[in-house]
């Protein structure tokens, strides 16, 4: 059975509220765990400040989701980063310095699960990863039909209704 979690937070702009209500996370922005909508695990405390950075002068929301995780390629397990490390190596002598510095981490995720998809024919639905700059595990979520809304609130923790009424 998979593992699901009811503890993951995303924030965003309260503008956004009508579009994942109504076509779910996007999952087509690349950040450094590759494309993905973005959750932090546990706790929504350090996820303010880089959406306050995003959405400046906007109000903000948090939303709780439950997610299922499916297969999950866990970036803290040493043997996958020294894999992924590899990867990164070959691409950078495939591809060039240039080219792969172009693509990013994120980047370069996401053509290492290309990769891997290819060789093995197995889907990762999630990465995950603890940053050490704060200690905060973050998710990737590659398929928005994994994510469940249990909650919105706003700045003050205030809950909103979800999902949003129309005016």
């Amino acid at each position: 059975m998979e593992e699901v979690r009811n503890d993951a937070f995303h924030i965003t702009a309260a503008a956004n509220m009508a579009s994942i209500a109504g076509q779910g996370f996007y999952v087509g922005r690349r950040g450094v765990l590759g494309a993905g909508a973005y959750f932090d695990l546990g706790t929504e405390a350090t996820g303010w400040k880089p959406a306050r950075q995003r959405y400046p002068d906007l109000p903000l929301v948090v939303f709780r989701c439950e997610v299922a995780l499916g297969r999950v390629l866990d970036l803290d397990d040493e043997e996958t980063h020294a894999r992924f490390q590899q990867f990164q190596r070959e691409l950078g002598q495939r591809l060039g310095r240039d080219e792969t510095l172009r693509l990013g981490r994120g980047g370069q995720l996401d053509e290492f699960l290309f990769e891997l998809t290819s060789k093995t024919g197995m889907t990762y639905h999630t990465i995950k990863r603890t940053f050490v700059t704060d200690g905060q595990t973050r998710i990737a979520v590659r398929d928005p039909r994994r994510i469940r809304v249990l909650s919105v609130c706003d700045e003050k923790g205030e809950e909103l209704p979800w999902p949003p009424t129309s005016n």
